[in-house]
């Protein structure tokens, strides 16, 4: 806030509150000072920081993260269709963020104005990239097309391209499901169960290098076969879901 008119005769501003959020594994010249139990049972503990110290390492080490930037910046990764060119996009992206948010902290603890890095010249890098990639989905022995609906929603939803025209894929979701009907015996006599085994990878095709694979096994029951290898189904979409979208977002996920 700002106070127009005060006894020394000149304008006064100053900040009531500020809040940078940062990893705890980017904390530095952190002491912990005490910490107090509360009544809930939660811990509360106070902080001090070594203003000097810490400027030294931030600053240290936003130091090499420039030099870094500027050489992926010369050396832009290339718009080759590959995956292996989208990880190092991806990774351009995530330094610039980390190169602003340390800049951020230097200039609050020290009063300075270091400039930001562009992160649109990163962005900028990466969408070429994205754009070059054209995925194929071939998944055998899912006769529905259900699997591969929800992979290429989850590849879509990152950005990926999954309809490829005329052009050459660059990458491939590839996979197999394979059923297996058992009768059930005693109590579950009346059942009929579809035993499933499903592997799934995606696979870099202009490296020809395998990104990240997933497998699961298991069986569902129902009065009929087709029931229970529908149940079976849904079990494989969640497990898939989950695990894509774990790993594609730790790998491409900016």
């Amino acid at each position: 806030r700002t106070i127009a008119e005060n006894k020394k005769g000149y304008d006064e501003s100053f900040i009531k509150a500020s809040e940078i959020v940062i990893d705890t594994e980017d904390l530095y010249g952190i002491e912990i000072a005490k910490t107090v139990k509360g009544k809930d049972g939660s811990y509360t503990s106070v902080a001090m920081m070594d203003k000097a110290s810490a400027v030294t390492v931030y600053k240290a080490q936003q130091a090499d993260m420039l030099d870094s930037l500027k050489s992926l910046e010369a050396d832009k990764p290339l718009s080759d269709g590959s995956l292996a060119s989208l990880e190092k996009a991806v990774s351009y992206c995530r330094l610039a963020e980390k190169y602003n948010k340390y800049v951020s902290i230097i200039n609050y603890l020290e009063g300075s104005e270091i400039p930001f890095y562009d992160i649109r010249i990163a962005e900028s890098a990466y969408s070429s990239v994205s754009d070059s990639i054209c995925l194929e989905i071939s998944i055998v022995g899912d006769d529905t097309g259900r699997v591969e609906s929800t992979v290429a929603e989850i590849l879509t939803g990152f950005g990926l391209k999954v309809s490829c025209g005329s052009e050459m894929p660059t990458a491939i979701t590839e996979g197999r499901i394979d059923f297996r009907q058992v009768q059930g015996t005693g109590v579950a006599a009346d059942f009929v169960f579809a035993e499933f085994d499903a592997e799934i990878r995606l696979r870099d095709l202009v490296s020809d290098r395998t990104v990240f694979a997933y497998s699961t096994h298991g069986r569902e029951g129902h009065q009929s076969y087709e029931s229970a290898k529908s149940r079976a189904l849904s079990v494989i979409e969640k497990e898939i879901k989950a695990a894509f979208n774990e790993q594609i977002s730790e790998v491409f996920s900016i």
